[in-house]
């Protein structure tokens, strides 16, 4: 598999971005099907197209999404999706959301394709072989001068407040999507991002293997490291970071 996504990554990419696209076009049209689960008609849409795409370019449907309601970690490779990672974002007006997916290999992301619709940005990585955005390759030359935490209220709040102050940070940027943040950190544009809160499998491990090749670090708030995807559903929390110093003070937070 790994053979055919390097010969066709280029081409199924562009086909992500279409499909970004469609959700730009279609935003308007936007309706909650599900309020419990806070699903939309564009999650349901974006869902299958993602699958179409991936069946045309690698006759694969060996699928685990966040909107197909399965529940289960599968033994065998298969391709893990947010369709649109941060619905509500979406339907309250703001941008930061984003398409998600990555493919597994023995409970590991080997290829990451995350697409941020409002910013025309696509994000990928194959193992090993770094970061490209939009087809070109992504360098990390250089590190911001000071620090930049981002979460999603219009002001830090609550435990954002104590991680500015543990980390000595004096900068705040508002965001919403686990994937629009986490890629702030990827694109050098922030240094962290935490949230004491409870998810799945599809809202983080598409951005792991892109932080893993620029150097960054995914932990939980207990100090482990996220590696393998051994389950579906996660509780300790999530910390992104570009300054692995972090780390420690953090945790000790949480504590």
């Amino acid at each position: 598999m790994l053979g055919s996504i390097k010969e066709k990554r280029k081409d199924f990419e562009l086909a992500i971005s279409e499909i970004g696209k469609f959700i730009i076009n279609n935003k308007k049209k936007i309706k909650i099907i599900n309020k419990k689960k806070f699903q939309s008609n564009l999650d349901i849409e974006v869902n299958e197209k993602i699958k179409n795409r991936i069946n045309y370019f690698f006759l694969n449907k060996n699928f685990l999404s966040e909107e197909d309601n399965i529940y289960k970690v599968p033994q065998s490779n298969y391709w893990l999706i947010d369709p649109i990672d941060g619905t509500r974002s979406l339907y309250d007006g703001y941008k930061t959301y984003g398409i998600q997916l990555c493919y597994v290999i023995d409970k590991k992301p080997v290829y990451s394709v995350i697409n941020l619709p409002e910013t025309n940005k696509n994000i990928s990585s194959l193992i090993n072989e770094g970061v490209r955005i939009n087809g070109k390759k992504f360098n990390k030359n250089y590190n911001l001068k000071h620090q930049v935490i981002v979460d999603n209220h219009e002001i830090p709040i609550n435990e954002c407040k104590n991680i500015m102050k543990s980390c000595n940070i004096k900068r705040y940027i508002e965001a919403g999507s686990f994937a629009y943040k986490s890629m702030l950190i990827a694109l050098n544009k922030a240094t962290l991002f935490v949230k004491n809160v409870k998810f799945c499998a599809w809202d983080i491990f598409p951005q792991l293997l892109i932080n893993n090749e620029l150097g960054n670090h995914t932990f939980d708030l207990k100090g482990k490291k996220f590696d393998l995807i051994n389950k579906l559903n996660y509780s300790d929390g999530l910390i992104v970071t570009s300054k692995k110093s972090n780390i420690k003070k953090i945790t000790k937070l949480f504590r």
